[in-house]
């Protein structure tokens, strides 16, 4: 990003597409939910009960929809290398996006703590809470040196 950084610019189209691609994958698949009599929620590690069977239609409609959670975590990562770049070139300081990175990432890992939890009665940490744990810890780890992080990774 060497480029200086212009607001008249537009968004970065690959990402948007992209987004918007995961988006209705995942709206396939929530939506599955309604128009599918036997459709099977309990597919996670913690709902999981050994022994249940899966559909063939079931079973390609949630594996086709399990690109979701890792596309939305890598464009959230996408998402947060640019904006740190274009707000460096803002000149705001490194400890105000820091700040705003944890507010947002604390939100949103707390969302799916109070909401998702508390509506199902047990914890469940999925999506919401990955990317905001992530986007906390990316505070640290764009400190850290890229060899580190290459062998972290």
């Amino acid at each position: 990003m060497n480029q200086p950084f212009d607001k008249n610019q537009s968004r970065i189209a690959a990402i948007d597409w992209m987004r918007g691609i995961v988006m209705i994958l995942m709206a396939l698949d929530h939506a599955s939910g309604f128009f599918n009599e036997g459709r099977l929620f309990t597919d996670s590690v913690l709902l999981y009960e050994s022994g249940d069977s899966l559909a063939t239609g079931q079973f390609l409609t949630r594996w086709i929809t399990h690109i979701c959670a890792p596309t939305f975590i890598f464009l959230t990562g996408t998402s947060i290398a640019v904006s740190h770049a274009q707000r460096l070139q803002q000149g705001m300081s490194q400890i105000e996006i820091d700040r705003e990175l944890w507010i947002r990432g604390a939100f949103i890992a707390l969302l799916d703590i109070c909401v998702f939890s508390l509506a199902s009665g047990k914890p469940v940490l999925q999506v919401l809470y990955a990317i905001g744990v992530s986007m906390m810890l990316m505070v640290w780890i764009s400190r850290m040196r890229v060899w580190i992080v290459l062998f972290l990774a």
